[in-house]
């Protein structure tokens, strides 16, 4: 007898539901993301930690860069947990700097472009590289802008996939 998949259907559903929920709050969405990313960078952290203790003997220098590399991710899961508005701050404008130098450093590298291949691969290489460093400046003149546009891309995201889940479940039928 076919049956349908309940659990994928669940899942679907909360999926779903989740993604009405990022939607009606994007900052509050961007914001429950680094409180769990905090908390799963602040329990990474202590597992490198312990193991540097069960295999140093075994590793040497790279189990103290491994509990080191430990230290770090405990700090920072720590401030995401304890402080969210200011490291999403912080990492937005370290996401957009990373933006505009990479496309400054693409824009030098395709100078030779001109030369050796079309000229309308050179022009849309100077207009996307262009385009992604206003982005950059967007950013790093409105921080909130990140915040916000994650939480929307995060709530489409879960509702397209929450909708595929609850139709697969459904459509897909189970041997039991």
């Amino acid at each position: 007898m076919k049956k349908t998949d309940w659990p994928m259907l669940v899942v679907g559903v909360v999926m779903f539901v989740g993604g009405i929920l990022a939607l009606a709050n994007p900052g509050g969405t961007f914001a429950a993301l680094e409180v769990m990313l905090g908390i799963v960078a602040f329990f990474e952290g202590i597992i490198l930690i312990l193991n540097y203790y069960k295999i140093k003997k075994y590793t040497g220098f790279k189990a103290k860069l491994g509990s080191w590399f430990g230290v770090v991710l405990v700090v920072l899961g720590l401030l995401l947990v304890l402080w969210p508005n200011g490291m999403a701050t912080i990492f937005t404008y370290f996401i957009a700097i990373w933006f505009i130098v990479d496309a400054i450093k693409d824009l030098s590298l395709s100078w030779p472009l001109r030369v050796h291949f079309s000229r309308s691969l050179y022009i849309t290489t100077l207009v996307l590289n262009i385009l992604v460093i206003v982005g950059g400046l967007v950013l790093l003149f409105n921080p909130g802008l990140m915040q916000a546009t994650m939480g929307v891309i995060i709530g489409i995201s879960l509702l397209l996939s929450g909708a595929w889940c609850a139709l697969f479940a459904v459509n897909s039928k189970i041997e039991s």
